[in-house]
């Protein structure tokens, strides 16, 4: 009798656990169903007759051609949308950072957030962070590639992710015309040396154009390729130093790119448009932003950066885990004494920075505010949206889609150019911005989450026409 009653148990007791399993697996597959109907953002398109008269919104008597306002604006030359993306590298996730996130966190829900994240918006090059090295030759290439995605993907030996840049072969031919890993450890910069080993890493491409492409859309632009680059800035709330330097790296890495691999019979006498997107780990407010965005830059005019970068050199990394080590408690303390040999460090920095005859502009501080003035500047003087990263202890903009040009190094351009000055100079028109959502308007839980987004950043793009 005894065995009879056992085995009956055993068997009730694996019937309960066969259902909730499979009560399990269902849940598993709404979640992967769902994540093709998640939350899509617009993309917000510029009413051209908004900014015509010297970027006064309010102007009714536009001074643009008839035709040319009211959504009748036609636009002219070589389509290119790009989006930047820091995907959340699975081999970073821990249920303690992200405690609100559930079920998401598991890779087979998540990369299908990411995958719908990345294709439903169609971007002609795909600009993209913490990309895990485990996954991306059994499931990123093949997935760009049923996209008709080619992609490049470079990582340091110390990091478990890396970057990679994909774009549409029907646009660009499938084989770059030239490659360029950037290492920033081992990068030398005259006077200032890396704080701390990184691993951070650049990644610098040059694509021309399809000939089918550029015949059906504008088979007389001058413009036949582009140079593009992506980086992960270093994370450490101790490392703005660092990352000014290598905001400096990359900036100065990809100007000599573009020079060096300029093609008369391809390019004509012009560099080709070059763009830098990526995860910078800093806002618009922060020196590694400003040092490449408004120069000349001054820290010492700022007491924001003057403390924060003093700070940051004060920081040994060494002793991080010993906590009888007097390590400054706060990244942005609200003063500090300033060491002059950090005063030294600082100014050397500066100086690099000041003595780069090139600059970087960020293509949403330029426009976003004529599609969204309700996120522009809502936290800083850049009109930049307020935020592309909601995590559970930090929430802040991080991510930008820059464009690089040459820079007088006697012109002043601390000020935030107009969208038309922007335009004028740089042979190109802003279509539109993939619309991002303030802080009123997201949860209060953390990213990723189930039916909302799978990483904890958003994603960022701009869709353009090149003259």
């Amino acid at each position: 009798m005894g065995k009879k009653t056992n085995k009956a148990e055993k068997k009730l007791k694996n019937a309960k656990a066969a259902e909730e399993q499979k009560q399990i697996q269902q849940h598993q597959q709404d979640l992967i169903a769902d994540a093709h109907e998640y939350p899509k953002r617009p993309l917000l398109e510029i009413p051209r007759d908004s900014f015509c008269c010297n970027g006064n919104a309010s102007c009714t008597n536009g001074n643009l051609p008839e035709g040319e306002r009211n959504g009748q604006y036609t636009y002219k030359g070589l389509p290119l949308s790009i989006m930047t993306f820091n995907m959340l590298a699975q081999s970073l996730i821990q249920r303690k950072l992200f405690p609100t996130s559930g079920e998401i966190l598991r890779w087979n829900i998540r990369r299908n957030y990411l995958t719908t994240e990345l294709f439903y918006y169609n971007a002609d090059i795909l600009f993209l962070q913490e990309v895990d090295i485990a996954q991306f030759d059994k499931f990123w290439r093949p997935v760009f590639k049923e996209h008709e995605y080619e992609c490049e993907f470079v990582y340091a030996s110390m990091k478990q992710h890396g970057v990679a840049i994909a774009w549409k072969t029907a646009v660009f031919d499938s084989a770059p015309l030239a490659k360029q890993l950037v290492k920033f450890d081992e990068q030398l910069t005259e006077g200032v040396e890396k704080v701390t080993s990184t691993g951070n890493i650049g990644l610098i491409l040059k694509l021309r154009f399809t000939e089918n492409y550029k015949n059906a859309h504008a088979p007389t632009s001058k413009t036949s390729s582009v140079c593009i680059g992506t980086t992960h800035l270093f994370w450490h709330p101790f490392g703005t130093f660092e990352r000014t330097r290598q905001t400096y790296i990359m900036l100065k890495e990809m100007r000599d790119f573009a020079l060096k691999t300029k093609d008369s019979h391809l390019d004509g006498e012009k560099i080709p448009p070059t763009f830098f997107c990526g995860d910078f780990n800093s806002q618009p407010f922060d020196t590694p932003y400003l040092s490449i965005t408004s120069k000349p830059v001054k820290y010492n005019d700022d007491h924001r950066m003057q403390t924060v970068l003093n700070c940051s050199l004060t920081y040994n990394y060494k002793e991080e885990k010993n906590k009888e080590y007097d390590n400054p408690k706060t990244p942005v303390p609200d003063q500090i004494s300033l060491n002059p040999e950090h005063q030294e460090l600082c100014l050397k920095l500066q100086n690099l920075h000041n003595n780069l005859d090139c600059a970087a502009v960020s293509l949403y501080s330029c426009g976003y505010k004529y599609v969204h003035p309700e996120n522009s500047g809502l936290d800083n003087d850049k009109n930049e949206p307020e935020l592309s990263n909601w995590a559970h202890t930090w929430r802040g903009l991080l991510d930008y889609i820059l464009l690089v040009k040459p820079w007088d190094l006697n012109k002043d351009i601390t000020k935030t150019q107009t969208l038309e000055e922007f335009e004028n100079e740089n042979s190109l028109k802003i279509k539109s911005f993939l619309r991002m959502p303030p802080a009123s308007e997201l949860p209060d839980h953390c990213l990723p989450h189930p039916n909302e987004y799978g990483s904890d950043h958003l994603s960022m793009m701009c869709e353009m026409f090149l003259q």
